[in-house]
């Protein structure tokens, strides 16, 4: 179902998808940014920060995307992210 969704996002020109959302399992987010790769969509991440007593989603803490992600950036650029 997931992939039918993003096809069809794409087909009414949907761009980028949200990789990272806050803290979750590794498997996840391979997952995800492999759907940004077969759909050539740009990847964007947040901390799901909601308020500064929440710990677990400080403002900012974010994982890094998978090598050869694209990264939505705050100009529509896009960017290699690499780990290496």
């Amino acid at each position: 179902k997931l992939v039918d969704l993003i096809s069809d996002f794409c087909e009414a020109g949907g761009g980028a998808i949200e990789v990272i959302s806050g803290l979750q399992i590794p498997s996840v987010t391979r997952d995800l940014a492999g759907l940004c790769n077969k759909f050539n969509l740009l990847a964007s991440c947040g901390s799901d920060f909601h308020a500064p007593e929440r710990k677990w989603a400080a403002l900012g803490m974010v994982s890094q995307l998978p090598d050869g992600v694209f990264l939505f950036g705050s100009i529509g650029a896009k960017i290699i992210v690499s780990n290496s």
